[in-house]
């Protein structure tokens, strides 16, 4: 095994607050794996990442190290620009709440629950872990959740949404 390896947090390009929080509440749940930020983001997330970046764990693609990607976590996706780095032998896990009848690659592995926002699934696990989140850690989360139900109000909002 490569001695030069990492594994990576990816989410979709023209990232919204759902996808932002979600590369975050992975962040915080899985710590050996490297959040990337991607290359275009949704105005509000660029404006907020301008004000508080420096309070995330976030890299900038080209922060990457140089070397094998190992594993890459995709959230609030099942598709994503990848780094170079990945291989045959990469392994892919997708946390993702949008279609659940959708397939993903064989051998990749999925949880996908129906709720209206993904970052639903990552904070009911940070509440099952009792994980203590900053201020401004909380507000990402809250505004990721905020963001895809619509303030709550959508039809796709589950109660599970309203409780995280």
């Amino acid at each position: 095994m490569p001695t030069n390896t990492h594994n990576v947090i990816l989410t979709h390009e023209h990232t919204d607050f759902d996808a932002l929080a979600s590369l975050l509440g992975a962040a915080l749940l899985f710590p050996d794996l490297l959040p990337v930020l991607p290359y275009q983001m949704n105005r509000n997330v660029r404006e907020f990442l301008a004000l508080y970046r420096n309070q995330f764990p976030f890299l900038h693609p080209k922060e990457l190290p140089r070397g094998t990607v190992e594993q890459v976590l995709l959230v609030d996706t099942r598709s994503a620009n990848l780094p170079k780095g990945i291989e045959e032998t990469t392994r892919f896990q997708v946390i993702d709440h949008h279609s659940l009848d959708a397939t993903v690659p064989e051998g990749w592995q999925l949880w996908s629950e129906a709720v209206g926002a993904n970052t639903t699934l990552l904070v009911e696990k940070l509440m099952d872990q009792r994980y203590e989140l900053t201020p401004v850690e909380a507000t990402l989360l809250a505004l990721g959740i905020h963001e895809d139900t619509g303030s709550l109000t959508y039809a796709g909002t589950t109660h599970r949404d309203v409780r995280a």
